[in-house]
């Protein structure tokens, strides 16, 4: 027992520590470490876990001991200090709840207290491998429970992987019960090396699971780029009929400039007039909205309004870009492309006569301002002031994917994003901080 014991507490500790990259990766997203200071920083932490369980004998000493190197952990992320509390503190609770479910667990099995349980070195492996197997289990599924709300995952995907963890701690409970008969020595290690390889079975699948779903988003965000780069491909065509036309208004300027002059002699004002409205309608029909000179986010735009014109919608734009360096924009057009496409479904639905779409962008203080405001037929429904908004989109899973990436831009550049809405105007306000 004097031996074994600090190799199950490492055991333990290892699962402990894959529990706590895993939700801090959850909850921060974004490491402001390279890959190998990640990773001597996960080796510090899992010395250090390890020394203060062998040395602190005080329960309430060694609580806190732990809680500090979790807090120090975080520092790995990009957080704010109330964040890394805050999560350091659901870890403690984690920590100390998956313990106490297995030992009153054990408790009411085997008829003992967990103390007496854990004084034997077979029920000690049990309640620390179990205890931390069920707290990564926990944070995994709601992990996965996260992202299966972005992209809908088929539930055949999930129940074997929600239910590999309920049976690996039953069966520990079975080989605890079991270990007490047995004296013989090859068969308790045999039990034992099963043991240990059901738990790294655990851990695989959930890494197997993990990357089976990557694939999953990948496919997903292929199609999204093969949709945009059709559409891009759409307005290309229209550009080049609008030059087209333009080229052809300018061929026949000197007739018309003829006809004008004819019709000024003649003393034909109205007739001037019209004139002139059309040939200055049929120059405008070759005109961008957008002529910021980034060329990327004038092509989407200008995109959108053909959808829009083409839709009866009218679209009023007010758009002042800061320097290129000051943000990505590919993650500019990506969120604008999927705000605005939901703008456009949602206008579709109302008369032709009230259908509009406003987008203003504007630099304000070291922030970008983005302000979509669209008609819609009906009150929409916000939930915790999320973008999980209920779409008529033949593909949904395209519609949550778009969705997903919005809000993963808005956190990306530190932004904060508020939807509201009236009975026939939806708005979206975003503000995100600029590259410095």
């Amino acid at each position: 027992m004097q031996y074994i014991k600090p190799l199950i507490d490492l055991l333990g500790i290892l699962i402990e520590t894959l529990a706590c990259a895993k939700f801090f990766a959850f909850v921060f997203k974004t490491r402001k470490i390279s890959d190998a200071i990640y990773s001597i920083a996960i080796l510090c932490y899992i010395a250090v876990h390890f020394a203060i369980t062998c040395f602190v004998e005080s329960a309430n000493i060694l609580i806190l001991a732990v809680a500090i190197d979790i807090f120090l952990l975080s520092f790995v992320y990009k957080a704010k200090m109330t964040q890394r509390i805050l999560y350091t503190v659901i870890l403690m609770v984690m920590i100390i709840l998956s313990e106490m479910i297995i030992g009153l667990t054990l408790s009411a099995i085997f008829g003992e207290s967990a103390s007496d349980h854990i004084s034997n070195i077979y029920g000690y492996l049990t309640v620390t491998v179990s205890s931390k197997l069920l707290m990564y289990a926990v944070i995994r599924i709601l992990s996965f429970y996260k992202r299966q709300s972005d992209y809908k995952l088929p539930m055949l995907w999930i129940m074997p992987f929600m239910a590999l963890p309920a049976a690996t701690i039953c069966m520990a409970f079975v080989i605890s019960d079991y270990m007490y008969t047995q004296t013989r020595k090859y068969i308790i290690s045999l039990v034992i090396i099963s043991f240990l390889l059901l738990v790294a079975s655990n851990i695989l699948v959930f890494y197997l699971f993990e990357r089976q779903q990557k694939l999953y988003e990948n496919e997903l965000r292929a199609e999204l780029i093969n949709n945009q780069i059709q559409s891009q491909m759409e307005y290309y065509k229209s550009l080049s009929e609008q030059q087209k036309l333009s080229n052809k208004t300018l061929h026949d300027m000197k007739h018309n400039m003829y006809a004008v002059r004819e019709m000024i002699v003649k003393g034909e004002t109205a007739a001037v007039v019209d004139k002139l409205d059309e040939i200055y309608g049929n120059i405008m029909k070759g005109q961008p909205v957008s002529n910021t000179g980034i060329d990327a986010l004038d092509t989407l735009i200008n995109m959108e309004h053909e959808h829009m014109k083409s839709n009866n919608i009218v679209f009023n734009i007010n758009v002042h870009m800061p320097p290129e360096d000051s943000f990505d924009i590919f993650d500019i057009c990506t969120l604008l492309g999927n705000l605005l496409d939901n703008a456009i479904e949602a206008c579709l639905k109302v008369d032709n006569d009230k259908r509009y779409i406003s987008l203003s962008i504007m630099p304000i203080t070291g922030t970008l301002s983005i302000v979509i405001e669209n008609s819609v037929s009906d009150k929409v429904e916000i939930v915790r002031n999320t973008v999980a908004v209920r779409t008529t989109k033949n593909n949904k899973r395209m519609h949550g994917i778009g969705l997903e990436s919005v809000k993963s831009i808005v956190e990306k550049y530190d932004g904060e994003i508020e939807l509201s809405c009236t009975e026939n105007v939806f708005n979206v306000d975003i503000f995100m901080k600029l590259i410095v």
